[in-house]
């Protein structure tokens, strides 16, 4: 590593490639359509997973509908990981130039983002929902932020 640190450089950015280019999509690969079973989850050491559907027709035509979702122009940039993470960003740099101490509220989603960056998978969407929860409330948070500031030099 000291001899060669761009190399390290360059291993981990590929790596996490896909929390900052939000062209990247997993999300209809990993959709999970099946559930366990009724009865014990384990039988005879294994688990018992069924599919909520069992027909193989219904199964292919969610696969097909995730796949088309995925494809659509504006919809699809709402499936990226890296959509989000450019989102955070904005969210950071817009309270930073408002009121500095209101960045204390995005702590959690950068801890998110930066143990996603340290995991072992890239850019799946499932392990970005935290932020994607957040980002309404914290949008919110923004426009409250902003608010209080207008009124606080409309009233000086």
């Amino acid at each position: 590593m000291l001899k060669r640190p761009d190399t390290y450089i360059q291993a981990f950015i590929n790596h996490a490639y896909g929390y900052f280019y939000p062209n990247v999509h997993n999300y209809g690969y990993y959709i999970a359509y099946f559930y366990f079973g009724n009865t014990e989850h384990w039988q005879e050491s294994y688990i018992d997973i069924k599919f909520a559907m069992d027909s193989p027709y219904a199964r292919r035509i969610l696969e097909h509908t995730l796949y088309l979702t995925e494809k659509l122009p504006v919809v699809s940039m709402f499936l990226s990981a890296g959509f989000y993470v450019y989102i955070l960003l904005g969210e950071f740099v817009f309270l930073f130039s408002r009121n500095r101490r209101s960045i204390a509220v995005l702590i959690p989603d950068f801890c998110v983002v930066l143990i996603c960056m340290a995991s072992p998978v890239n850019g799946y969407l499932r392990y970005i929902m935290p932020v994607m929860a957040t980002t309404p409330v914290i949008l919110a948070w923004c426009y409250i932020v902003s608010e209080k500031r207008m009124e606080r030099e409309g009233n000086m």
